[in-house]
């Protein structure tokens, strides 16, 4: 049943409790029962966001423009969904549902017809976002879609920042990507993998040059905190791609599943040929699922 909601929507189970605000989208919080909020709670002076949705771009394009044929139009960092206000089509006690769809604004920079929805479901130790994008047009779509969730680095207060790891399903030799700054576009060559077998260890001079992009990744979740403490647990498991960003110095780490890619450097920005890029034919849609959970350690240890 549709409601009426303009504030954030809060999900609770027992031990764990979820706040999505409505422009965006965007997870505001994500609570212990103990008090702690595990998300970053977003600085200007540092960075703004906690947990955007990139939609229908993920990353930078060419002198912010992309292309339809030849014909350019504006696009901003990430697309515009995380800052279009979201209709909540359904929320009450673990569940919620929250819808965009295309607007005479959205079709002047992006000319199709369109429906984003997030549906969300908490349990007593995970968050579960599924996010569906769905070709209401009559002509093929093009599109990306990405979650980026920054997360308190430390988790908590009385642990080191360098004592985070970074620990992945899988092996992961790698090679991996990179953007080329100050464009963020995707620097067209690999680099080695700061990975150690299946370990990371984030550190700030890891993040001098932008986000780590792992485009290919064998695993489908990774776990991020101290061994033998509370972390938590993304999963991605129908989700091709992951960056982890910083900022140097930063009290956040970000985690992100992609479906796309940075418009890579030289290119003219035609949307239709950005790596990892989707193109959906009129009807169809993707769905892209993220999971959150609060675990001592890995669901695979």
């Amino acid at each position: 049943m549709e409601v009426s909601i303009t504030g954030p929507v809060t999900l609770a189970a027992n031990r764990f409790s979820a706040r999505i605000d409505p422009l965006g989208a965007e997870l505001a919080s994500l609570r212990l029962e103990d008090g702690r909020d595990l998300l970053w709670p977003g600085d200007p002076e540092i960075w703004p966001d906690r947990a955007p949705l990139l939609f229908p771009v993920v990353g930078a394009s060419p002198e912010r423009t992309v292309r339809y044929g030849g014909r350019p139009a504006p696009m901003n960092m990430h697309g515009f969904a995380r800052d279009m206000v979201w209709k909540v089509e359904r929320a009450g006690g673990r569940e919620a549902l929250l819808a965009i769809e295309d607007t005479p604004q959205t079709r002047e920079i992006y000319p199709f017809a369109f429906r984003l929805e997030l549906s969300c479901a908490i349990g007593d130790d995970a968050l579960r976002m599924t996010a569906r994008a769905i070709n209401r047009g009559d002509t093929p779509m093009p599109a990306s879609f990405g979650y980026h969730p920054g997360f308190r680095w430390p988790l908590d207060p009385a642990l080191r920042r360098e004592d985070h790891l970074v620990l992945f399903e899988k092996a992961e030799p790698g090679p991996i990507r990179r953007v080329s700054l100050p464009s963020r576009l995707l620097d067209r060559r690999s680099f080695p993998s700061p990975v150690q077998v299946d370990s990371l260890r984030p550190r700030d001079e890891l993040f001098e040059g932008g986000a780590l992009i792992f485009d290919n990744p064998s695993s489908r979740a990774v776990w991020f905190g101290v061994p033998d403490r509370l972390g938590i647990e993304v999963g991605f498991p129908d989700m091709p791609h992951l960056g982890i960003w910083s900022r140097p110095g930063a009290g956040f780490l970000a985690i992100e599943p992609w479906r796309g890619l940075p418009a890579a450097e030289g290119s003219d920005g035609e949307l239709a040929e950005r790596p990892g890029i989707t193109l959906l034919a009129p009807g169809e849609s993707f769905a892209c699922t993220m999971t959150i959970a609060v675990r001592p350690g890995p669901s695979w240890a």
